[in-house]
């Protein structure tokens, strides 16, 4: 639940990871970075780049 919430925060806004895991409930920003690294296989911030890259590629060109 706290993993969902933290992707939704990275997907949506651009608040900080240490402000995001907070958010999220966590006791620290390491601890959130070492349970989102064993859940997804990939660090906060490079979700929210990999989301990001994937909206900019969807978005229609003018």
């Amino acid at each position: 639940m706290r993993l969902n919430r933290s992707q939704e925060l990275l997907e949506s806004t651009a608040l900080s990871i240490t402000h995001i895991s907070e958010q999220a409930g966590f006791s620290s920003e390491q601890i959130f970075r070492k349970h989102f690294k064993q859940r997804f296989d990939t660090t906060p911030n490079a979700w929210r780049n990999l989301f990001r890259s994937k909206v900019a590629s969807a978005e229609p060109h003018i």
